[in-house]
């Protein structure tokens, strides 16, 4: 049986090209699965650190936060310390669902408060300062509000975030 070369030249490019296939998607393959193992590794980093800030922010003295500069406060994340200190379970306050952070600062310190966080925010710098609030309990609190703006790259400010800490004692003690 005489086969003709152009057959021959054709089979060969086939197999060649199977060939080529074949190896491109083994060399794929293995690409694929060394990307799996890397994303499988960064996952289980990126768990292990938030098992950790979790930990943290947990056994934080006082109440953690993110907010927005707007003129409720509206509460993006708070610890679970928001009960102890406020009275208020974390779902009250969180996206302004029952009320407002600002509903809860005294009402003669509110002013104050707005004006302080905002002037340090304009020139990015950190804020601290004291202040009252009313808890759901109608008690009178001191706190200490410690934080800072966190902005984008652009410059562009993304959220207030900080700790609010019980002073009352301390404070009652110097009056």
């Amino acid at each position: 049986i005489k086969i003709p070369w152009k057959v021959i030249l054709l089979t060969c490019l086939i197999f060649a090209a199977i060939f080529a296939v074949t190896a491109f998607y083994i060399n794929l393959t293995r690409k694929l699965k060394a990307q799996i193992i890397l994303n499988e590794k960064a996952k289980k980093i990126i768990e292990s650190s938030e098992s950790k800030l979790n930990s943290l922010i947990k056994n934080m003295p006082g109440m953690v936060y993110r907010c927005k500069l707007d003129k409720y406060w509206t509460m993006e994340y708070l610890n679970n310390k928001c009960y102890s200190l406020t009275g208020y379970d974390v779902d009250d306050l969180l996206n302004n669902n029952k009320l407002s952070y600002v509903d809860i600062i005294h009402s003669e310190d509110k002013e104050q408060v707005s004006r302080t966080i905002n002037d340090k925010v304009a020139k990015n710098e950190s804020y601290e300062l004291m202040y009252r609030i009313i808890t759901k309990e109608n008690k009178t609190k001191w706190v200490r509000e410690i934080g800072n703006g966190q902005f984008s790259d652009n410059g562009q400010l993304l959220y207030l975030e900080g700790i609010i800490l019980d002073v009352t004692v301390q404070k009652l003690a110097e009056i």
